[in-house]
């Protein structure tokens, strides 16, 4: 058996986009269940500098006409969906946000942003 025609044909079906997007799901899924607390994130609603993501960090949310800094409170990996529980502390509320990991072309409703990214008063300041 020829080696090289055999790696190339690997490397072939590795860079194949769907391959790598189900590998990196399963490689959140599994630092998931070793107990990270820290994820690169490869999905259009995540905007924080290079897709990072840690349980309790804090971020920007936008959704809509609604900006507020956000606090993610856990990170969960299931059926091809991110789901995050994020505490808007300016509202004082909880809420739960979910997205799909498949290209869809649909950036979502909603984002996470770097805290800073927007200037809060100024978003706010137009509305009114």
């Amino acid at each position: 058996m020829n080696k090289k025609h055999y790696f190339s044909r690997l490397r072939r079906y590795f860079n194949d986009s769907r391959i790598r997007l189900i590998l990196h799901y399963l490689g959140l899924r599994l630092k998931e269940f070793l107990g990270y607390k820290k994820f690169k994130v490869l999905n259009s609603t995540i905007c924080a500098t290079n897709g990072i993501i840690c349980i309790n960090g804090v971020y920007q949310y936008k959704e809509g006409g609604l900006l507020s800094e956000a606090i993610i409170k856990d990170i969960h990996f299931s059926g091809f969906f991110l789901h995050l529980k994020v505490y808007l502390y300016k509202l004082d509320r909880t809420i739960s946000c979910c997205h799909s990991f498949k290209p869809s072309g649909y950036a979502g409703m909603w984002r996470l942003w770097d805290k800073g990214h927007y200037d809060a008063e100024e978003w706010y300041g137009e509305e009114t």
